[in-house]
């Protein structure tokens, strides 16, 4: 997925080595096939990246909470989005993702 939306390699390299790489390769691959422009996919894996790194997310212990298990759907990508999201815990990053198009 980044390699579609970043052409130079050493971008591509940095996006690959960031935390919770497939959360945010799977969430941005969702949003692609639901036919968002690469603008815009481009602008929501900065913000992604941006996210992990300053919250620091890679470096939490994984938690499981016991609303987002109760949703489980058998669907990977969803349960993907779901992993991601539970890991942010804060309400204003998850309006931020909504208002920015996904």
């Amino acid at each position: 997925m980044f390699d579609q939306l970043f052409a130079r390699s050493d971008t591509v390299a940095r996006y690959l080595s960031g935390p919770l790489v497939d959360e945010r390769r799977h969430y941005l691959t969702h949003c692609a096939v639901q036919g968002m422009a690469k603008s815009a996919l481009e602008a929501k894996a900065r913000l992604l990246l941006s996210i992990a790194e300053y919250l620091r997310l890679a470096d939490r212990p994984q938690r499981h909470d016991h609303a987002f298990r109760n949703q489980e759907s058998g669907n990977p990508m969803v349960e993907s989005q779901l992993a991601f999201a539970t890991k942010l815990r804060c309400q204003a990053v998850a309006g931020l993702l909504h208002s920015n198009g996904g």
